[in-house]
């Protein structure tokens, strides 16, 4: 249903200590063709290109790897807005990842540790961004946008008795650019402007962690954690803005406690609570950007948000039977919260500084600690092999979001969703199978403002769905496997809670892969 093709190729070998892995993907993507009477949507489809290395070299009880992972992606499409009409023209072009990492790890004992791991890393992303608003239909503002993050991590791991000791210690650094440039597309003549953030910005991290495991008894098995973790911006700039000095500090102590108690072979019992806070990150304290709401501000004097978790379940485990049950609850403060804001004391963006409110004049939005919020939800799956050749399973996920401090319902927060599969798999040296699956997601409707105001869902939500698809494979040769699925089948028109795209109609699956 979105007309896409992809070829994936892989090489992978061993000699003596040495192995590795290597490959790439190419995937073209048309615009999507959903079910119901939705039809083709326009502005979805898009073009990818990704590759990865991974090597690994053992001596003994210690090993080195090294792993890379690049994509590119082209011609991404913002589907929502060009849908909603506020854009001519939403793309990112190009979207690029460099990743990679060296990890050595040492196995034999040492006084100080019995197990020690080391990694360094390092993370490049790249964003160009094209719109072009329905308003201003003569000019082009083009964004690029890069973020260069390093760091490492060392770890070591000590078994005293029946406690097993983890502590270590995190270490990154990034720095951001950010450029914009509105191009008057009648001359062609190209304006510079301040970048969605503060171009040269940076942001650190520093963290220290210790974590023990150990047997009370063969019943009861506790773990304990403490992490002491710090953060540091610095930026400053002077522009149409204003003056921005994005130099701050945040820190803080976390703790997590967790208790398995061993009830049978095949029964385990679990309780976990844990505290955790985010820092305001370089988006939260820098972003200046038109949404579709409004025009986002920034807010250096952000802090950080709260949350302590707690969650209880089981775990089971039979010949035939597994499964798993949890429910949890999340304490939420400090949020930042995108809301109503000001600048120089106005309550919309004053664009062309002339003191009164033109018609394209959005009104302005900051990031600010004002929430206070709970969840709570459930869990459960469950798989069972009602024959020796035949599984079935089925998981299903509820969450409910309330914001306190407003007393409406928090934003974002998926309906209650799962799904149920039956599998067949022959025991023949083809390794035929066949399975029919079901998914499901209830509608949702308790929406937040913000939900309301965003296009992607709106005052009435979104619509529950359900579907069903049938899948199977052989394999046709030793080193031929092909397989087929007909998703969608009854061609429901449906999208993800948040989404701008429907997902696909009925549509016909074809995969083949070959081995030598």
């Amino acid at each position: 249903a979105d007309g896409s093709r992809s070829l994936h190729g892989e090489v992978l070998g061993r000699a003596s200590a040495l192995r590795f892995i290597g490959g790439g993907t190419y995937r073209h993507t048309g615009d999507v063709r959903a079910g119901g009477d939705v039809g083709r949507q326009n502005a979805t489809g898009y073009e990818e290109l990704s590759g990865n290395l991974n090597v690994e070299r053992s001596f003994g009880q210690r090993f080195l790897s090294a792993a890379v992972n690049v994509m590119e992606q082209r011609e991404v499409p913002r589907t929502d807005r060009v849908a909603s009409g506020t854009h001519l023209r939403y793309n990112y072009d190009p979207q690029r990842m460099q990743l990679a990492t060296i990890r050595f790890e040492d196995q034999t004992a040492h006084g100080w540790a019995d197990a020690i791991q080391l990694t360094a890393f390092y993370n490049r992303q790249d964003e160009d961004r094209e719109e072009i608003f329905a308003a201003t239909p003569g000019t082009e503002r083009r964004f690029s946008d890069s973020d260069l993050l390093t760091g490492g991590n060392a770890e070591a791991a000590v078994f005293l008795g029946a406690h097993r000791l983890v502590y270590g210690a995190d270490y990154t650094t990034e720095r951001i650019h950010s450029r914009r440039t509105d191009v008057n597309l009648a001359t062609d003549i190209g304006t510079a402007k301040r970048g969605i953030y503060t171009d040269g910005a940076t942001y650190q991290t520093a963290a220290i962690y210790l974590q023990d495991r150990f047997d009370l008894s063969r019943w009861l098995t506790p773990t304990l954690g403490l992490r002491y973790s710090g953060f540091r911006s610095t930026g400053a700039e002077e522009t149409s803005v204003g003056t921005l000095n994005l130099d701050g500090t945040e820190s803080a102590l976390t703790a997590s406690a967790a208790l398995v108690v061993h009830a049978r072979d095949w029964l385990n019992l679990m309780a976990n609570v844990t505290s955790g806070f985010r820092a305001p990150n370089l988006d939260d304290i820098s972003a200046f950007e038109v949404r579709g709401e409004g025009t986002e501000v920034p807010n250096p004097a952000a802090k950080s948000e709260h949350i302590d978790n707690y969650e209880i379940g089981t775990k089971i485990q039979t010949a035939r039977l597994s499964g798993s049950a949890f429910y949890f609850t999340s304490s939420l403060s400090d949020l930042l919260v995108r809301t109503a804001g000001s600048f120089r004391g106005l309550d919309y963006f004053d664009a062309n500084g002339n003191g009164q409110r033109d018609a394209n004049e959005r009104s302005v939005l900051q990031k600010r600690n004002v929430g206070s919020a709970r969840v709570i939800g459930g869990e459960a799956a469950l798989r069972y092999l009602l024959l020796p050749s035949l599984r079935i399973a089925g998981n299903a996920t509820y969450t409910r979001g309330d914001d306190i401090g407003e007393n409406i319902p928090l934003g974002k927060i998926p309906p209650v969703f799962g799904g149920a599969s039956a599998r067949w798999l022959s025991s023949h040296a083809t390794q035929r199978w066949a399975e029919v699956a079901y998914a499901f997601a209830g509608s949702q409707r308790r929406l937040s403002v913000e939900d309301v105001r965003d296009t992607r869902i709106g005052p009435l939500g979104t619509d529950g769905w359900a579907t069903v698809a049938l899948r199977g494979g052989t394999m046709a040769t030793g080193h031929l496997s092909i397989s087929a699925a007909l998703e969608n089948l009854l061609n429901e028109k449906y999208k993800y809670h948040g989404s701008g795209v429907y997902r696909p109609g009925r549509q016909l699956v074809l995969h083949a892969e070959y081995t030598f």
